[in-house]
C-alpha cells in the first residue's frame, strides 16, 4: 500500500510521537509498503527551528531510511500562550494539507493525535483524494491541553469538542492505546465498531536494558 502519515511531530524531534512512530514507519517499509510522512520543521520544545532546517522554502524534502519526510513550515515561537499554541498547531494543519497535495495519490491516510488539528489535515487530504483515512488517538484532545492548563479560553474549547467529535465520525477506523480511551471515542464516533485497541509495543533493546542491574 501506499501511506501518507500526517503528525505534526517527527524525527529529529525528541518526543514520544517520533519515538514511536520511527519504528512503526520503518516497520511498513520493511514490509513492503510505500510510505510518505508530512510533519513539521523540527522545532520542539524549544520553540526555536533547529540547525540545518532553517530555510525560506514552506517544504523541505528529505529521504529517511527508505521513505521521505516532507518538513512544512510552523508558526514556532519560544514563547507559549494559548494564541500562539493554536496559531502552531493551525499553521500545521494548513501547510500538511498543502503539502500533502503535490504527493502522490495514497491508499489511506493515517494522521496521529495529538495534537487534533493533525487529524483535520488528514481528513481534508482524505476528501480531496478520495481515500480512507485512520485516526490514532494517543491522548483526548482537547482534554489533554486544558488539563494541563494548556487551553482555558470556553469558546475555543468547546469549538474543539466539536471538531473531535466531527473527526472521530468521519474516521474509516480509529486505534488507541487503552480501553478507557477507546470507551470514551466509541462513544463520540457513532461507531463502536471502528474504534480499537492497539496497546503500545517495545523492542528486545528495552526489556534487555530492563533486565539488568542498575549501575548507582
Amino acid at each position: 500500500m501506499r501511506i501518507l502519515l500526517l503528525s505534526q511531530y517527527f524525527v529529529p524531534e525528541i518526543t514520544a510521537a517520533s519515538f514511536r512512530l520511527q519504528p512503526l514507519v520503518e516497520g511498513l517499509v520493511a514490509d513492503g509498503h510505500e510510505v510518505e510522512v508530512v510533519c513539521e520543521v523540527p522545532n520542539h520544545p524549544e520553540g526555536v527551528v533547529h540547525d540545518g532546517f532553517r530555510r525560506r522554502r514552506p517544504v523541505q524534502s528529505r529521504r529517511i531510511d527508505g521513505f521521505t519526510v516532507r518538513y512544512v513550515w510552523v508558526y514556532a515561537s519560544p514563547t507559549k500562550s494559548q494564541r500562539k499554541r493554536l496559531l502552531f498547531y493551525g499553521s500545521y494543519a494548513l501547510m500538511a494539507m498543502l503539502a500533502s497535495a503535490g504527493v502522490q495519490r495514497p491508499d489511506v491516510v493515517l494522521a496521529s493525535s495529538p495534537p487534533l488539528p493533525a487529524a483535520v489535515a488528514a481528513m481534508g487530504v482524505a476528501r480531496l483524494r478520495r481515500v480512507p483515512w485512520v485516526l490514532d488517538v494517543r491522548d483526548p484532545w482537547p482534554e489533554a491541553p486544558v488539563a494541563l492548563g494548556e487551553l482555558s479560553n470556553r469558546r475555543v474549547i468547546a469549538a474543539l469538542e466539536r471538531m473531535e467529535r466531527r473527526l472521530y465520525r468521519s474516521a474509516s477506523a480509529i486505534v488507541t492505546p487503552t480501553e478507557p480511551f477507546r470507551r470514551d471515542i466509541a462513544a463520540k464516533a457513532g461507531d463502536p465498531a471502528k474504534v480499537s485497541v492497539v496497546p503500545n509495543g517495545t523492542t528486545d533493546a528495552w526489556i534487555e536494558a530492563g533486565e539488568r542491574e542498575e549501575d548507582r
